[in-house]
């Protein structure tokens, strides 16, 4: 791993600055470092710095406070998202950099079951997506059937749709 240099700072700029806020850039200007030197992968940065983002909103300080200290290599784009998906982020991050050992990144995330033999999320997801789907085509199914004046029972639009998607 390559040496770290040091940071360099006016000291006029610090001169009545926010303890908590200097804090956050000095964060912000190591993360940025380790990005360069690859001593990190930059998703793991990106969480960590996603982690301290929401923070700092939680201590109170506005966007534009914190998106002055962030590194310019990090570009001035941004995007508006709910702070309770970000959270739902951190909360995950957070439960993983604090788990012991032989807990997973997934595991921390809910992504991963706990156990042997646990489906993950990922396979839930798509049953509840492939059963929500089926349940909308069969719905669809019986809807049209009754709007066209050919009533049909449910069973019916379920064993069309069953037909036609090749299952049964």
């Amino acid at each position: 791993m390559g040496k770290i240099r040091a940071l360099t700072l006016n000291s006029d700029y610090l001169k009545g600055a926010d303890p908590t806020l200097m804090a956050q850039l000095f964060f912000f200007r190591l993360s940025e470092i380790q990005r360069v030197e690859g001593s990190v992968s930059p998703q793991f940065l990106a969480l960590d710095v996603l982690a301290a983002f929401v923070g700092g909103k939680m201590k109170g300080y506005l966007d534009e406070e914190l998106l002055s200290i962030c590194p310019e290599e990090w570009g001035a784009e941004t995007a508006t998202v709910p702070v309770g998906i970000l959270n739902a982020l951190v909360d995950g991050w957070m439960n993983y950099m604090t788990a012991g050992p032989g807990r997973t990144l997934g595991e921390s995330f809910g992504l991963e079951g706990g156990g042997q033999g646990s489906r993950k999320m990922k396979q839930k997801n798509e049953t509840f997506h492939r059963n929500r789907s089926l349940a909308n085509a069969v719905e669809f199914e019986y809807l049209i059937a009754n709007a066209e004046g050919n009533a049909i029972s449910e069973r019916l639009a379920c064993a069309r749709v069953a037909e036609r998607r090749g299952i049964s």
